[in-house]
């Protein structure tokens, strides 16, 4: 099971990266499904094992909010009358990775096995920094945007939020002492490509981190401290992620600011920043619907009926338009029209409404409890849940900036790592029950007798 982990993870930073699928010709359509296939299969091992040893170390919440999901999901095809293709379709985007949550409460991970697959998730980040230079330099060498520098992600913008997330952790493990100082010579590394792609969310979304970070790794009386340091940090980057704008991109075209005007970092937060996340269009155009429009027009369009502005119109119903045709939505032209792909709120309000984000951030929270349990403890995985509690905190806000319902990478990790640090919470307590929080129910199913 721990070869197929690696293999998911594997084919899921490469299966997005358009070039190679490009290149693959025919081959190609099989990368690009291959994590789906991957998950399918491991789904099947997970089943096998339940049936034999009888033992989950699974939470009951996790189970009751899956129920929930489910039924919302169920309830939202029905009274959208989504055609049974695209409602199996729109489902395989939200539970194509579920099986990697559940591997680790049925197969055991230890502390070594967690450790060798951070050092792969690691090289594959550091791929991002040569292949975003070949980019840069031989692929997209007179275009002046990095939105083109996407590493082997779909987006510069999901590019950028992995690697946040993976610079947290390893600061994280470094200020636990549980890697060597030659560490944080790859931060540099994995931040490069961040500062070539013009992912501006970056400026906000790293210095968040930094501060989760040493505000969860230090005690009380040190965090002031910690937090000093990682300001300063902090203003560092965005002192050189200013310059590597300035120098890439001095002029921009008409497009992308005022004629004739040099739109550098600071004239871009000063000025333009609004207009990127806010248009004020009353009718939307397209190529040019602002974040926040994304999510008013979706707003706005589905509090015309009562029962849409709960359950959306329908998992997959908005989808895009490229679909084959018995697969694609029947409001798939609203997929561009109003920007359902903007951002992660605008995609899930039109799928599954208010009442599925809702459960999002919710099970984002459950994520972020059990992992602030593991955070308490010592060695490799207390570290390690330091860094990731950070990025927990990190996705509701990149949820503002991207679309990341389709990011496989993320989904991955996500699912994985959060699963693991849910397993190790109910062992923990099943082993330690004096650990257990007053008001905590029965965590863990009944062993095989």
């Amino acid at each position: 099971m721990h070869a197929l982990l690696y293999l998911i993870t594997g084919a899921a930073f490469l299966s997005q990266f358009g070039d190679l699928v490009k290149l693959l010709g025919p081959a190609g359509r099989l990368l690009k499904v291959s994590p789906d296939a991957l998950a399918m299969l491991l789904f099947c091992a997970v089943i096998l094992a339940v049936g034999r040893n009888k033992l989950v170390a699974l939470a009951p919440k996790y189970v009751l909010l899956a129920l929930v999901l489910l039924v919302h999901m169920t309830l939202g095809s029905i009274v959208n009358t989504v055609s049974p293709g695209t409602f199996v379709w729109g489902m395989r985007a939200y539970l194509a990775f579920v099986p990697l949550f559940l591997l680790p409460m049925v197969f055991t991970f230890t502390e070594a096995h967690l450790r060798r697959y951070f050092k792969f998730v690691v090289c594959l980040a550091l791929l991002q920094l040569p292949v975003a230079l070949y980019q840069r330099i031989f692929v997209y060498p007179i275009i002046p945007t990095g939105d083109v520098i996407r590493g082997t992600f779909s987006s510069g913008a999901i590019m950028s939020v992995t690697l946040v997330s993976i610079v947290g952790m390893i600061i994280a493990l470094y200020l636990r002492k549980q890697v060597a100082g030659k560490w944080l010579l790859m931060i540099p590394l994995l931040l490069i490509p961040t500062l070539i792609n013009e992912t501006k969310g970056t400026v906000i979304l790293l210095p968040l981190a930094l501060c989760a970070v040493a505000y969860f790794n230090v005690e009380s009386a040190k965090r002031f401290k910690a937090l000093f340091v990682s300001a300063l940090a902090s203003a560092f980057f965005v002192l050189a992620f200013a310059v590597a704008y300035d120098v890439y991109f001095p002029d921009l075209s008409e497009d992308m600011g005022k004629e004739g005007e040099s739109l550098n970092l600071l004239s871009f937060l000063a000025n333009d920043a609004l207009d990127s996340v806010y248009k004020d269009h009353d009718e939307p155009k397209l190529g040019r619907v602002g974040r926040v429009d994304s999510f008013l027009y979706a707003y706005v369009e589905l509090s015309k009926q009562p029962v849409t502005l709960p359950f959306g119109l329908g998992v997959g119903n908005v989808s895009h338009p490229d679909a084959i045709e018995f697969l694609r939505g029947e409001h798939h032209e609203f997929y561009e029209k109003y920007g359902a792909y903007v951002t992660t709120y605008a995609s899930l309000l039109w799928s599954v409404g208010i009442v599925g984000i809702l459960i999002t951030l919710l099970a984002i929270r459950m994520m972020y409890v059990d992992t602030k349990f593991i955070r308490e403890s010592g060695g490799y995985k207390g570290a390690l849940a330091v860094g990731w509690s950070a990025t927990l905190i990190c996705l509701p806000i990149a949820f503002l900036y991207k679309d990341l319902v389709y990011a496989n990478v993320i989904n991955v990790l996500v699912f994985f790592v959060s699963g693991y640090f849910a397993s190790e919470r109910v062992r923990s307590v099943s082993i330690h029950p004096s650990r257990a929080p007053a008001d905590a129910p029965a965590l863990t199913f009944p062993p095989k007798a």
